[in-house]
């Protein structure tokens, strides 16, 4: 019963991902919509949704219906000119492990293609 609960309150913050910065960054950095996509990916041999985010930078991947992984969410953020990735969840560690070796690993190029493929994907109309 907890697990939908979570899911739900993921998905809900996905929307509005506060900028990871330092305590002096934070005063100049609004906080990003993550909404654009999302395109699904396997990574450590589950699906995840991709949405990027309006820095036109950051990604972040949530575990898809059905992936034991569920509820999880990764961020991968631009930080000192690297890229950090973060995650939080109560999935299973051992898929979470497995995705968070392979996105770790990530290139610019595939970086940079997820990106290009959730701008890709057309807008959702607004609901009522």
């Amino acid at each position: 019963m907890l697990r939908p609960a979570l899911a739900a309150l993921m998905m809900s913050a996905l929307f509005s991902v506060p900028v990871i910065a330092s305590a002096q960054d934070a005063a100049v950095k609004p906080d990003m919509s993550c909404k654009t996509g999302p395109v699904t990916h396997e990574y450590g041999g589950t699906s995840w949704l991709v949405y990027s985010c309006s820095d036109g930078q950051s990604l972040v991947f949530i575990t898809a219906p059905g992936n034991p992984a569920m509820p999880f969410y990764f961020v991968s953020y631009p930080k000192d000119g690297q890229f950090q990735l973060s995650g939080e969840g109560t999935g299973s560690k051992t898929v979470t492990d497995a995705a968070y070796a392979q996105l770790s690993q990530m290139t610019s190029a595939e970086r940079e293609s997820i990106l290009a493929e959730t701008k890709a994907v057309p807008a959702a109309p607004p609901s009522n």
